[in-house]
């Protein structure tokens, strides 16, 4: 059995719509990539249902179709649509053989209309430690113990093999969803959290925790109810449609993220067509992102970069910079005398330089020392 196998092919009539843009048009092959392709991005939705007359997904597409390619602009691989199987043994055993394929290769995924549980298949997909960028209102704590759902998957992850969640940051989550225990449980585990207004007013900075993700959960119902309505649990506080496109710009520009899953559209309710426009214009502005992208520092590469030490009580605390691209990284040695590079912001640097020590920086601290 083949990997294609598991998928309903974009039909030939929205390929015949894409044909049609002309030269201009974003490069998009309808095949599965290869090995020799070399960095690409693979667009797959998820079929709701077992129907093969009702192609999900069909409006975002053809809004995608639309758009023009900009430079350094990568190959795109439309490859149609995972199909449920007969049973949800079936589906698990599909989705294993699906990522597993996509795991080996040099490509970055597009995901749309996946369940939690896809998102699970793809986390155990992976034998090593793993960093999640949530996008979320609130946190996924509910009991671990009950089936997996998009209330608990945080838990389940944390408590269930294969235990691989390194890192875990939760970004835009309002305030009054949250709960000060659920804060402290978080802060005991040493993962990263910020709010939305914050979010907002330090959208830049956000492109640090992508530069070390992995994969990418962004649930719709983070957009404003009045940009998108097509999601489940409308909010009337989020992020707008602008915002969203940069975000996923500062995504796009990350050499490390595998795999972004746009989580609870239902097209059904999307009568005028906005919101795929909505999502198409995300991933443009996520392909726009990757002319930005630059190799990180390692130890046999870090002396192509910028080195600057800052005196720090007594020790030092000490930065690499990227001058073209104007990236920073803090400079630490873990438990294991392995150098670690903890991407960070200009202001970081400010800030150790006036001596006050970012969150960020303490909770470095505690991912050396084994701490998680």
């Amino acid at each position: 059995m083949f990997v294609e196998d598991f998928f309903q092919a974009v039909p030939p009539s929205l390929q015949e719509n894409y044909q049609s843009r002309g030269r201009f048009s974003l490069d998009i092959g309808f095949e599965f990539p290869k090995l020799e392709e070399g960095l690409c991005v693979v667009v797959m939705g998820f079929q709701p249902d077992r129907n093969p007359d009702n192609f999900a997904f069909s409006a975002f597409r053809e809004s995608l179709y639309e758009l023009k390619k900009g430079t350094g602009f990568p190959k795109i691989f439309d490859v149609g649509n995972f199909v449920l199987g007969d049973n949800p043994s079936d589906t698990l055993f599909a989705l294993n053989q699906v990522f597993g394929f996509f795991k080996n290769l040099p490509c970055k995924l597009w995901i749309l209309g996946a369940s939690i549980d896809a998102v699970s298949a793809f986390y155990q997909s992976f034998e090593r430690p793993l960093h999640l960028v949530d996008f979320n209102v609130k946190f996924a704590l509910e009991d671990h113990n009950e089936s997996l759902v998009t209330s608990n998957y945080l838990s389940h992850f944390i408590a269930h093999p294969p235990y691989n969640l390194y890192r875990y940051t939760l970004l835009g989550y309002q305030t009054h969803y949250v709960a000060q225990e659920e804060l402290d449980l978080m802060e005991n585990l040493n993962f990263e959290f910020c709010r939305l207004g914050l979010l907002k007013e330090e959208m830049p900075s956000m492109e640090t925790y992508f530069r070390t993700s992995d994969f990418c959960l962004f649930h719709l119902n983070m957009l404003e109810a009045s940009c998108f309505s097509s999601t489940y649990n409308l909010e009337p506080n989020g992020l707008n449609s602008n915002q969203v496109c940069q975000l996923t710009r500062y995504l796009g520009s990350s050499q490390k993220n595998k795999a972004f899953f746009a989580l609870g559209y239902f097209p059904q309710k999307d009568l005028s067509g906005v919101d795929a426009k909505t999502l198409s214009q995300m991933f443009w502005y996520y392909l726009d992102g990757f002319k930005l992208q630059s190799a990180s520092p390692t130890e046999s590469t870090m002396e192509n970069f910028t080195k600057l030490i800052v005196p720090q009580k007594g020790d030092q605390i000490e930065f690499l910079h990227d001058p073209i691209h104007e990236k920073w990284w803090i400079i630490g040695v873990n438990f294991n005398q392995k150098i670690e590079f903890e991407p960070c912001t200009y202001k970081d640097y400010l800030d150790i330089v006036e001596g006050n020590l970012p969150s960020r920086w303490w909770k470095l601290q505690k991912r050396l020392a084994g701490n998680q």
